[in-house]
């Protein structure tokens, strides 16, 4: 949790659209995660938000797959609501890594709400 975002509430769709878009999910990903997750931040002003790649999620959440992917791209973001920016630490901002996409891809994405 040391890089990340600080976003206004009114910006979430914003955010994660563009966001998601540039770690190479498609739009139907992308719709699907808005469509369930936007409607969820509505308790607070802003949100900290930290990206939780691959390399995180699969310590501590492992997949059972019926046949084998060529790629597994995985993006947990973890979010905690506050309502004053300035009451926030100061966050770095992480680095968008692009998915490669190639062949058969397994693709997840989720939120682990603090």
């Amino acid at each position: 949790m040391d890089k990340g975002w600080i976003i206004r509430k009114t910006e979430s769709e914003r955010f994660f659209t563009e966001n998601l878009s540039k770690y190479g999910f498609n739009g139907k990903e992308i719709k699907d995660f808005i469509d369930y997750w936007i409607p969820r931040l509505k308790d607070y002003d802003y949100y900290e938000i930290y990206p939780q790649g691959k390399n995180i999620i699969d310590t501590v959440i492992t997949l059972e797959l019926s046949a084998t992917p060529d790629e597994v791209l995985r993006l947990f973001y973890l979010i905690r609501g506050t309502n004053s920016a300035t009451n926030s630490k100061i966050i770095t901002p992480a680095d968008n890594i692009q998915f490669k996409r190639t062949g058969f891809c397994v693709t997840e994405w989720g939120v682990i709400l603090k």
